[in-house]
């Protein structure tokens, strides 16, 4: 019989509101059960004794409500599942339901992170009073707003959460999302135990790197000023503009004057002024740059890209601004970044949004644990170290193609995958008629699946200098090879132009708004008709994949952690002595995906799917598992 009950943490404010943080409390818990039957469960509070406060039967008495229970409703529920953990609770038995993820999942993607209010507002039902959150801005803590407000906040929160999660519920059977809601709201816990588990910094190693890398900045911008032979503000678009292309650009600056007083008497002052600066320029702008309404140029890093150098002087120059924005990133992002984010247990504990993308994959945030440099292009992944024995990095391979030839079924696509063909040599020789350029087929074969364009490779810095003529031709040769794919992608435009919407076959919706086009007009846009079906359709199979594995680490009563994930791959901290079962779980799922996907949305996945695993002391020194 199913049995719903509903549940709301309230915590220190923030930014202490994590159980993670020293400065950290819980104040209490609040439960309505099946039966409408409520309670609060205090934790601190100056109105309660705490002397009097039996922490352990109270923490029985919540583990045994929730046990009795087959689903637990929250909104935001992943922050209270980190407090019911962190004083502990087991959750692993009963169904979890956020009403924020189920907002965003009705919605198609268009309701993201909404708060409770706003989504009692979208259903019609009465809003939460807001009184408390006047003790919060007025720097009063939670365990000091007044007992009687304080619960009738919360159990407000608890009869909103209800009437949000019953309207939900009809509009999930309505629009037929049972499964991509229960595909979410599994992943939903395992989503809030990366963030519990968090990653370790090196601290000390960060530190020296940041050390090193500013003084590498330091050395590079004082050769910048030589050779142009002035010293601009590099964070000015303006400036820099001029230093590339020429132009002039004003300056604060300072002037002494004579100041003559009433009585005749005169006295030297100093005055703000501003100045005019013109500089040269070192380069002409590439043919396809335009000014922009302030009469500069766009100095961003595709343009950037562009800049070519005959004279040794641009050449050095052009060098020296690539080495300066790559460690300008490293420094910024990363090395005094990351730093900011370290907790007092020596890690970072970012956030996994499952609730903000677009397409419905996840994004990360504070910090974002996704956007790590590749391994060999940055130092940064060696200061992440295991809280265990080592990392392991468990990647899907080509998750987004095997996804696009799944939903396009072109089988030149399939075919190649089934015969584990090399898709990038053989497209090389086939598109390129060059082995050689077997990295540019890969690039080209990836942005095909986005709906990328001659004109596009053309114009990009990073692809091979050739005419406009040949980049048609080699385009041509990709579409002529995997037509369905083409096709695929024109029937998806066809659909959102009919509908504004496309289904996918997990059964989650996506919508989509009119772009303005060139000339002024508004339509839908070719690049996400093509781009959001693949990477919503790729984030739900590693969701399954992650379900599962999850799932049969419980099973073997693993400890090791998964401390992060990166769009197509997984982040664990192992046990040396359970790697070898870690390690075998993992590649059965992988694997196997193709079947374990069949199964959870009924359909024929018929595409095969597998993954490389790596393991290292550090996340930047790993090598290939040969267990």
């Amino acid at each position: 019989m199913d049995r719903t009950c509903y549940l709301d943490v309230e915590t220190s404010k923030t930014p202490y509101h994590y159980p993670w943080s020293s400065n950290s409390f819980l104040s209490c818990v609040g439960i309505i059960n099946a039966d409408q039957e409520r309670k609060i469960y205090w934790f601190n509070h100056r109105d309660i004794d705490v002397t009097k406060i039996n922490y352990k039967e109270q923490i029985r008495e919540i583990q045994a409500v929730i046990d009795s229970h087959t689903r637990l409703v929250g909104h935001n529920l992943a922050f209270d599942l980190l407090w019911l953990w962190h004083i502990g609770i087991d959750t692993s038995k009963i169904k979890c339901y956020d009403t924020q993820v189920g907002a965003y999942i009705i919605s198609g993607q268009t309701r993201k992170m909404v708060s409770l209010n706003e989504e009692c507002e979208h259903y019609k039902i009465p809003t939460k009073i807001d009184r408390v959150k006047m003790y919060w801005e007025n720097d009063i803590d939670t365990d000091e707003v007044p007992i009687d407000l304080l619960s009738e906040y919360l159990f407000q929160d608890l009869y909103c959460t209800q009437g949000v999660f019953l309207k939900q519920a009809r509009d999930i059977k309505r629009l037929k999302l049972e499964t991509i809601i229960k595909l979410n709201m599994e992943l939903m816990p395992i989503l809030a135990e990366i963030k519990y588990n968090g990653m370790r910094l090196d601290l000390e190693l960060c530190k020296k790197y940041e050390a090193e890398y500013t003084a590498k900045l330091a050395v590079i911008e004082k050769e910048l000023v030589e050779l142009l032979g002035y010293e601009i503000n590099w964070d000015s678009p303006q400036q820099v503009s001029c230093a590339l292309f020429g132009g002039t650009f004003n300056v604060d600056d300072k002037e002494t004057y004579i100041f003559t007083y009433k009585d005749g008497r005169t006295a030297e002052k100093v005055r703000a002024v501003k100045r005019e600066v013109e500089l040269k320029g070192l380069f002409k702008p590439p043919s396809n740059a335009k000014l922009g309404k302030s009469g500069y140029y766009s100095v961003g890093a595709n343009m950037m890209l562009q800049l070519k150098g005959s004279t040794a002087e641009q050449k050095r120059f052009i060098a020296l601004l690539q080495e300066k924005a790559s460690i300008s990133t490293n420094l910024e992002t990363f090395f005094t970044g990351l730093q900011q984010h370290v907790t007092e247990d020596g890690k970072i504990h970012g956030n996994f949004n499952q609730s903000l993308t677009n397409t419905g994959r996840l994004s990360s945030s504070q910090p974002n644990q996704q956007n790590l440099p590749r391994k060999g292009t940055s130092p940064v992944k060696q200061i992440f170290l295991p809280t265990f024995d080592g990392i392991m990095n468990a990647d899907l391979k080509q998750a987004e193609w095997r996804i696009g030839a799944f939903l396009s079924q072109d089988k030149v696509m399939i075919n190649e995958l089934i015969n584990k063909v090399d898709i990038h040599t053989l497209n090389a020789q086939e598109t390129f008629e060059d082995v050689k350029y077997r990295q540019e087929a890969k690039v080209v074969s990836f942005r095909m699946l986005y709906k990328g364009s001659a004109k596009a490779f053309y114009h990009d810095p990073k692809m091979p200098d050739f005419a406009l003529k040949k980049w048609e031709t080699i385009v041509s040769k990709f579409e002529n090879k995997y037509p369905r794919l083409i096709e695929w992608q024109a029937e998806n435009l066809r659909t959102i132009t009919a509908m504004g919407q496309l289904r996918l076959p997990s059964g989650r919706i996506q919508k989509f708004s009119l772009q303005e086009q060139y000339g002024g007009a508004y339509g839908y846009s070719k690049t996400q008709a093509a781009n959001y079906p693949v990477q919503g359709f790729t984030g739900d199979c590693m969701y399954v994949a992650m379900i599962n594995i999850r799932k049969k680490m419980r099973e073997h009563n693993l400890q090791s952690k998964i401390i992060c994930q990166v769009h197509d791959s997984l982040v664990f901290d192992y046990i040396n002595e359970e790697l070898a079962v870690l390690a075998s779980i993992v590649k059965e799922v992988y694997d196997n995906l193709d079947k374990y996907i069949s199964r959870y949305f009924g359909i024929d996945f018929n595409v095969p799917m597998g993954g490389d695993i790596e393991i290292g002391e550090t996340y930047g020194s790993l090598k290939a598992y040969e267990g």
